[in-house]
């Protein structure tokens, strides 16, 4: 089974367990990525967005490189995430909860690109979505 783990607060934490938190919601950039997501790009995936631009053409400099090759954000697919209240409190307590589905919601740069250059290094932000299954253990430690 294909597990991510994730840290949240108590608060949280709490709402998975009765039900009512049925979508967990992350942001992410190009420093987290590879945890959440891989990158298409001309029929090739990429596990980093740096391994990307590497294989980018010049072209990738101009002002129409979206239009040119379209980056797609895809989700990783995993069967479960196991949440932990903060991970600083060694996992006292852990629920793993099914993911039903997962969904890229991509966050434009200043040009509205997906990748834009942030401190002179190519970055990327975007939101990713889990919607939540039922609870398959729940541990109380």
């Amino acid at each position: 089974m294909k597990t991510l783990t994730l840290s949240v607060c108590k608060q949280k934490f709490d709402e998975i367990i009765s039900g009512t938190k049925k979508v967990e919601v992350r942001e992410i950039s190009s420093i987290c990525s590879f945890n959440y997501i891989v990158f298409k790009f001309n029929g090739v995936q990429y596990n980093s967005l740096d391994y990307l631009i590497e294989d980018r053409s010049d072209d990738y400099y101009s002002d129409r490189y979206e239009e040119l090759y379209p980056i797609e954000l895809i989700p990783i697919n995993y069967d479960a995430i196991e949440f932990i209240i903060d991970h600083r409190l060694k996992k006292d307590k852990s629920i793993l909860v099914a993911v039903e589905s997962a969904h890229v919601l991509s966050m434009s740069g200043n040009k509205g690109d997906i990748v834009y250059e942030y401190t002179d290094k190519s970055n990327f932000r975007a939101k990713i979505k889990y919607k939540l299954g039922k609870i398959l253990i729940q541990n109380n430690r």
